[in-house]
């Protein structure tokens, strides 16, 4: 009982003193766990979380407040020897690959400024796009050249796409993170957020709260454009002056939604439900898919195999679910059924069968075919899932 209440950060400090073995690994939920937030996450330690479509709820439901785990045993290779060379192998497949300089430097963010330069940052909630000006403040050269302390990795992983990173001034001076992501920076961004500093802090208290940093600010943003329309009042607000950017007027909301208090009951549901409870014209600004809030870049901007998978996946607003192996983030295409094929990609790498191949790609390779593509990267994301290797692009492209 005396963990019930604390935040995640608290609950894992608190167990592994109580099981007396800093070991443990941890996964617990928060407040917004607790309260059954409808986009409540489950935290894996400090700085990583499973946060989409509401697990932290599911524990939560269960009056389930962690899972502590240490490993005693050991792991025995049977065939040892090969299993080093399929492992060296592997490694330099990754090593090798195109994308593997600029994603071992700028990590999730290598793809921030193209984006950006797309027009594919989408600028409260929805309504525009972000101009060039977003990446002096939230770029990926602002997160390396002014925050950055060193990389970190998963496990054995070469690519280290993770960063501790450190403010260094400014009134959120000395706060550290383990991951400044991409997708907390574009999500946060969305809602006015100008500034990497805050959407660490941001991402914080997120992170602490065990809720989950694409469906929080987007159910704040929704909030923030009926408030603009004068659809929600200050009244309706908890008193909150709502507006874009106010990082302490989102502070505030977060708190509310955790909490379940005011405004946060209803927010707490999510956009889609928020939007039917609130009337008024209000669904007209819940921006959703399948009822799970959009996350990351403006499926407008650019039509390809990810957009397609951002309709046609299982979990609806979700942009992890379909990825494909020869994605390009700058090459825009003018048609629904192909998109232009990136010369950075060495189909001659690619791991597929060759009939799967020239479907895709054509002979001579000249084109991807969307929706074909799109069948295949939603069934290759399923067995990367479940195999738990990463999808980061130089692991994804040279594994295929």
């Amino acid at each position: 009982r005396d963990i019930w209440g604390l935040d995640t950060w608290a609950t894992t400090d608190r167990l592994r003193e109580k099981l007396g073995n800093q070991s443990f690994e941890i996964a617990c939920i928060g407040v917004a766990g607790e309260n059954m937030v409808k986009y409540a996450s489950i935290q894996n330690g400090y700085f990583q979380a499973w946060g989409r479509t509401g697990l932290g709820a599911v524990m939560g439901s269960k009056n389930l407040k962690a899972i502590a785990i240490n490993g005693t045993g050991s792991i025995t290779v049977s065939k040892f020897k090969e299993f080093l060379c399929l492992a060296a192998e592997a490694r330099n497949m990754v090593m090798g690959e195109v994308s593997y300089p600029s994603t071992h430097k700028y990590g999730s963010m290598v793809v921030s400024d193209p984006y950006c330069s797309l027009g594919a940052l989408g600028r409260h909630n929805w309504q525009g796009v972000n101009d060039e000006n977003w990446k002096s403040g939230l770029g990926r050269k602002a997160m390396r050249d002014r925050l950055t302390e060193k990389n970190s990795a998963c496990f054995n992983c070469p690519v280290g796409c993770l960063f501790w990173v450190k403010v260094k001034e400014g009134k959120h001076a000395g706060l550290k993170a383990r991951g400044l992501e991409v997708t907390a920076t574009f999500e946060f961004g969305k809602i006015g957020i100008d500034n990497l500093p805050s959407v660490i802090r941001l991402s914080d208290l997120c992170n602490r709260y065990g809720i989950d940093f694409s469906s929080a600010p987007a159910c704040i943003g929704f909030a923030m454009e009926l408030y603009e329309k004068g659809i929600l009042t200050r009244n309706d607000l908890n008193g909150i002056h709502l507006t874009w950017g106010d990082e302490e007027a989102i502070c505030k909301v977060l708190e509310a939604i955790v909490n379940r208090r005011g405004i946060g009951e209803i927010l707490a549901q999510g956009v889609k439900e928020a939007g039917k409870i609130i009337g008024g014209g209000a669904e007209k600004y819940s921006m959703h898919i399948k009822g799970l809030e959009m996350a990351t870049r403006d499926p407008r901007a650019k039509w390809d195999v990810w957009s397609l998978g951002y309709l046609t996946n299982n979990r609806g607003g979700d942009h992890m679910r379909v990825r494909s192996p020869a994605e390009t983030t700058t090459l825009v295409g003018d048609s629904y059924y192909e998109e232009p094929l990136g010369n950075k990609v060495d189909l001659s790498k690619l791991d597929m069968l060759q009939d799967t191949k020239a479907a895709i790609f054509g002979e001579p390779p000249s084109h991807v075919d969307i929706p074909k593509m799109t069948k295949y990267a939603e069934e290759l994301m399923t067995l990367i899932n479940s195999t738990g290797v990463c999808l980061r692009p130089p692991i994804l492209r040279a594994f295929g």
